[in-house]
């Protein structure tokens, strides 16, 4: 029965879909992209497609997505403020770079500023992009309950600092009036 599992866990991914946000203008690495996604084994992709960031930022506003797969160089938008703009709104979506030139630096700088991974146009194939969606959604879901879970402590943090806080005045009353205990006895 063992040797079915693959073949169940294959049918139950194809149930659900991911939502993928494709933010590219040329409607050549289009197609590209929607063929790669459509070829994956483990799961459909289902893509919306827009040419400008202005119709990114509206998309998102209006639908959510699983993952967003970003292109550098748009129209009205260029380079690693294509990125800042769409985390700064939507920074609980995973973004995965898509770009025609390879600059160590750039990509980089995209990672620290949130991106989930960072592809060269033409160097990628299917099943490298499906793993890297997967993977970008996965590394988000655990960031965002880092980040939740480290505000919680950072707020059980400064409950316990008042409650020192409280107790350092409590003894400290507890300290005089003893003092004044001691000296009317005497």
């Amino acid at each position: 029965m063992d040797f079915m599992l693959p073949e169940v866990e294959r049918r139950l991914l194809t149930l659900f879909s991911i939502e993928v946000l494709l933010i590219e203008d040329n409607p050549d690495d289009v197609r590209i992209l929607n063929r790669f996604l459509s070829q994956s084994v483990v799961g459909r992709f289902e893509t919306a497609s827009v040419s400008l960031l202005e119709e990114a930022l509206e998309s998102l506003e209006k639908a959510s997505f699983d993952i967003i797969i970003l292109d550098l160089n748009l129209p009205d938008s260029g380079g690693l403020d294509s990125l800042v703009k769409i985390n700064e709104r939507y920074s609980y979506t995973p973004i995965i770079i898509l770009t025609g030139l390879y600059k160590h630096d750039l990509e980089a700088e995209a990672i620290s500023k949130g991106a989930q991974d960072y592809f060269i146009k033409g160097e990628y194939g299917s099943s490298i992009l499906d793993k890297s969606i997967r993977c970008a959604i996965e590394r988000k879901k655990e960031l965002l309950e880092l980040k939740k879970t480290k505000g919680e402590l950072e707020i059980q943090a400064w409950g316990l600092q008042k409650t020192n806080e409280g107790i350092k005045l409590l003894y400290n009353e507890l300290e005089r009036k003893t003092e004044e205990l001691k000296r009317s006895r005497m």
